[in-house]
């Protein structure tokens, strides 16, 4: 059996940030975390290709509500960020429930 040892390596990181945190904070901590795990004579580079603060919301806005109650309408319904994994089977259930959302999020915006 042969051992490969690549010439190099690439990986993409999601990070969410929790409130009290800082894009500013965290990125510097995540590179010298990566750069201290890293073997002996590998080079690290970093690339920030997008990113933010967190965002807070009052959990008891209209919109958040309404939010929670689309999604409370089907277990598998649920609302996630890209690149997370979603069954085939359930994408019509989140579909019917963004579409539901957005419906009521239109009512709530006309009616303010």
């Amino acid at each position: 059996m042969k051992t490969i040892v690549p010439a190099s390596a690439e990986a993409m990181l999601s990070v969410r940030l929790a409130p009290g945190q800082t894009l500013d904070e965290i990125v510097p901590t995540v590179e010298r975390l990566l750069r201290e795990g890293a073997p002996p004579g590998a080079e690290v580079e970093v690339t920030l290709l997008a990113g933010c603060d967190p965002g807070r919301f009052d959990a008891g806005a209209s919109a958040i509500a309404l939010a929670a109650d689309a999604s409370s309408t089907s277990p598998t319904a649920t609302f996630m960020p890209p690149n997370e994994r979603l069954r085939v089977e359930h994408l019509d259930l989140g579909v019917a429930a963004a579409r539901e959302l957005f419906r009521a999020w239109g009512s709530l915006s006309a009616s303010a």
